[in-house]
């Protein structure tokens, strides 16, 4: 994944002027950061690799549906006792994480446009995707680049530490179905008295 390597920066008018060799490039896996008076504005990752972070979202929701959220972890060593259930979020925590990570999934391919429309309508997008509405340009008829704004960007590489935890502990985010993660974290979560005194029976 592109999410950690150095990135390409890029003027708005440079970008306009050479889109169809800038969205080849990143197509390819070489991410771009769009600047507008020398700030960034909008990143551009490859649709592959947009597409990847999508399944990595539905893992993660499957994980929030068991009631645990890693992204409030500060370090990786706090996720063994999230998973486990020895810690448990916080309302304060839970409000945090909404005001720091508001979001939409994606891609949104509702917002795809082609690479002569983003091209006339470049200063309109970005602002667009400054804001959070991320967009996906079209190159030779295929999904080639999506643009997510910087603070999207941010939080996808702090989320990919905690699939590197997940991942180094057997569980892919990306592939794994929902079955899948819920026999995982029950795995690593203590049982109650009950049921594993009714395990030790059916063994006995």
């Amino acid at each position: 994944m592109t999410i950690e390597r150095p990135h390409k920066q890029i003027g708005v008018r440079e970008l306009r002027d050479r889109l169809t060799a800038v969205v080849e490039q990143v197509r390819q896996g070489e991410p771009y950061v769009v600047l507008v008076n020398n700030q960034p504005v909008a990143v551009m990752l490859s649709y592959t690799e947009a597409a990847w972070w999508e399944r990595v979202e539905l893992g993660m929701a499957a994980i929030h549906g068991l009631e645990i959220y890693p992204e409030i972890a500060r370090e990786t060593s706090e996720l063994a006792d999230l998973v486990s259930g020895k810690r448990r979020v916080t309302r304060r925590e839970m409000n945090e994480l909404a005001r720091r990570d508001p979001r939409e999934p994606f891609p949104r391919l509702e917002r795809a446009v082609g690479i002569s429309e983003a091209r006339h309508r470049m200063t309109e997008i970005l602002p667009q995707v400054f804001r959070g509405a991320t967009t996906t340009i079209i190159s030779s008829g295929q999904f080639a680049a999506v643009m997510i704004s910087p603070h999207e960007y941010e939080r996808l590489r702090r989320l990919r530490r905690v699939f590197s935890w997940f991942d180094a502990g057997g569980l892919d985010l990306a592939a794994a179905e929902v079955e899948e993660i819920v026999k995982w974290v029950r795995a690593r979560r203590p049982q109650p008295a009950t049921e594993a005194a009714d395990e030790g029976s059916a063994i006995a």
